[in-house]
């Protein structure tokens, strides 16, 4: 299974055209050729494409708790305290009993203690007539254990046709069965886990369990190791290494936690979030244990991919503890607990709270097309991204980076110094904006000639590979304050010895205008790629920031990325 660049979707692409004073410089045919491939250029999809509108089971409410944030939503959508008077819902497991109906299995906690009392959470079942829900609270699985206490939960039906709720983080990773979904249910026991070296990436956090087609148990948590049973679900388990995430190439690594791991389309999946960007990505194996590979982003909450059959679209401020529905083997549903606020805000008799959402999900459209691809040729990419225009990233942690100051398109360079760029007392120095990691950021407060922070400020590149045709650009936003932001921005190139010496000024235009980032994709997210027609190679680039979001202290971008070809 090749690895596919899937970031960016064809409505995320922006098509420019240069000045009028450099049309000159290209053909028309040129111009017409360069964009007609870019158009008609359709990247793969990614996770979060396949999601399906949600029919509206109730109505949609302008009133109920978190519509100020979340916008008009279906009260009887999943499970959820219409009134926010008693419960905080979380986590969230579906399975179809016999008799047809739904049972969720969840945690919650009284809601007047906020959001951080989830460390005293009960776990509960519900049920519904439709997948979508409402589900109606039937109490606590295990009243009598410990108060019914339990997180984490999740659920599976067993080879025998038994059912086992699992619980982990407040527990040890306590396994609870039953013959019937209705209960009752009886402690089994706590899983083990074999002595090896990688014992402790067992803990037992964030724990999801599935059976394998082999029949053994397989258990994803939250440090990303696999573990491994061949003698029943509480094992022992054996730790197959160390974490898979830091080996997969294009994952984000940062505050990866709450995995969910299932079998479909041949393949083994994982979606795990990070909860300090608030995204979620898609990874697959072959074998479920090795050679996982990143297949793209998962959910978001600033996307717009949870959306009714009427067009209307939530924005929950939180998207956590996904888990799937499986039929017919494939997924379609998917499961996420929501919060309309961050955790902090959420104290208590505030009319906010937590809830979990039930989203339609096209698993057979999705199993069908990761099949075809990789049964297609595998491309040969001599860099490591490209863009949906089908240009390649030529920039990158390897090149020489200047941050640049005082500096007009057409202008002189004057180079920026430690002291110009560095917030919070940090070193955030220009190498970020090509480090590969748009966690790291560049920091900018430089002054122009009317004391406007951050503008006329930039980049000096000079990419290693040498010569090159620069069509297309990106920004990643930084971590916070988004009045930061670039706005507006210009591109130029050159070929002289002289580019990379301050005081150089003999650049030609190749692109001036939006940075892609007008409408706000949120903190640590990419903008809107731009692309624009260009034929002349350059060995040198400046990039100066010409407009931010507002006045503001300071230009800051976690990424930018300039993606075109070598001329050579």
């Amino acid at each position: 299974m090749k690895n596919r660049n899937r970031s960016i979707r064809p409505r995320e692409i922006q098509f420019f055209s240069l000045p009028p004073i450099f049309t000159g410089l290209l053909s028309a045919a040129f111009v017409s050729t360069c964009l007609g491939q870019a158009a008609s250029f359709a990247p793969p999809k990614t996770f979060i494409d396949y999601f399906k509108p949600t029919p509206v089971t109730g109505s949609l409410s302008h009133d109920a708790w978190g519509v100020p944030t979340v916008g008009p939503r279906d009260t009887k959508n999943g499970l959820e305290d219409t009134s926010i008077k008693q419960w905080c819902y979380w986590d969230g497991k579906i399975i179809k009993g016999p008799d047809g109906k739904y049972h969720m299995f969840a945690s919650r906690w009284d809601q007047s203690t906020g959001h951080n009392n989830w460390w005293n959470s009960q776990a509960v079942s519900a049920v519904s007539d439709n997948l979508m829900g409402p589900y109606i609270d039937k109490g606590l699985l295990w009243p009598n254990d410990e108060g019914g206490k339990g997180h984490n939960v999740t659920a599976l039906t067993m080879p025998d046709g038994s059912y086992a709720v699992i619980v982990s983080e407040t527990r040890p990773g306590d396994v609870f069965a039953s013959k019937s979904l209705d209960g009752p249910w009886t402690r089994l026991g706590t899983i083990k886990i074999a002595d090896n070296q990688y014992k402790a990436m067992g803990v037992a956090s964030n724990m999801s369990v599935m059976v394998r087609p082999d029949g053994g148990f397989e258990i994803v948590p939250r440090s990303g190791a696999i573990l491994i049973s061949k003698t029943g679900i509480l094992g022992p388990y054996t730790v197959q290494g160390p974490s898979i995430y830091p080996k997969v190439a294009g994952l984000l690594q940062d505050t990866l936690e709450d995995p969910v791991v299932w079998y479909s389309g041949g393949l083994y999946h994982i979606i795990v979030n990070s909860w300090r960007k608030r995204k979620a990505f898609h990874l697959i194996s072959a074998d479920g244990i090795n050679d996982w590979k990143y297949e793209g982003l998962a959910y978001a909450p600033n996307k717009n991919f949870l959306r009714y059959s009427d067009g209307t679209v939530n924005h929950w401020k939180l998207m956590e503890r996904p888990n799937v529905y499986i039929e017919n083997s494939h997924v379609v549903a998917v499961t996420l607990a929501m919060l309309d606020v961050m955790k902090n805000d959420d104290r208590g008799n505030d009319n906010h709270g937590s809830k979990i959402v039930v989203i339609p999900f096209d698993g057979a459209a999705m199993d069908k097309d990761m099949a075809n691809a990789a049964s297609a040729p595998s491309p040969d990419l001599t860099l490591p991204t490209t863009n949906s225009a089908g240009a390649q990233k030529i920039v990158g942690p390897q090149d020489a980076v200047q941050g640049v100051k005082l500096t007009l398109n057409g202008g002189p360079t004057t180079f920026a110094v430690n002291g110009d760029y560095g917030g919070d007392g940090a070193q955030e120095p220009p190498a970020n904006a090509l480090d590969g990691d748009s966690d790291s950021k560049y920091f900018c407060h430089a002054q122009n000639v009317t004391k406007a922070p951050g503008v006329d400020t930039g980049l000096l590149i000079t990419p290693k590979i040498g010569l090159s045709i620069v069509t297309g650009l990106q920004f990643y936003t930084a971590n916070d304050m988004p009045d930061r932001d670039p706005m507006t921005v210009t591109l130029e190139g050159s070929n002289d010895p002289q580019a990379t010496t301050e005081g150089f000024k003999d650049f030609r235009l190749i692109y001036e205008g939006t940075s892609g980032l007008d409408s706000d994709p949120d903190r640590g997210n990419d903008g809107v790629q731009i692309v624009f027609p260009n034929t002349l190679a350059y060995k040198t680039y400046r990039l100066l920031i010409t407009k931010t979001r507002a006045t503001t202290d300071a230009t800051q971008y976690g990424e930018v990325i300039l993606f075109g070809k070598p001329a050579h």
